[in-house]
């Protein structure tokens, strides 16, 4: 049984209305977590309860190069170091040998 604590003064976001939608149509979530959401019938605390609304946010707002490139499809985030591999290393050295 949830006590008051659990449901009023809640610090919460948009992305904790998915798990807690959910749950509240009887689906079970394992954990009551899903992505960085919370059920908020659960008692879990939510990121902003654990972390600290400011310290989320910062993270949030970081910028990733890899999500820009690949999942929004722009094609001017910078592309990342071509890999190197122990392979090509030996084939080349091998060659300069003979």
């Amino acid at each position: 049984m949830l006590t008051k604590k659990f449901l009023v003064n809640r610090k919460y976001a948009n992305f904790d209305m998915f798990p807690t939608i959910l749950a509240s149509m009887g689906v079970k979530i394992k954990g009551n977590v899903l992505g960085i959401g919370t059920n908020l019938f659960s008692g879990e605390k939510t990121v902003f309860e654990k972390y600290g609304v400011d310290f989320v946010n910062k993270e949030l707002e970081m910028k990733s190069d890899l999500y820009n490139r690949e999942i929004l499809n722009n094609p001017d985030a910078p592309a990342p170091p071509p890999e190197t591999s122990s392979a090509a290393h030996e084939t080349n050295s091998e060659k300069s040998d003979s």
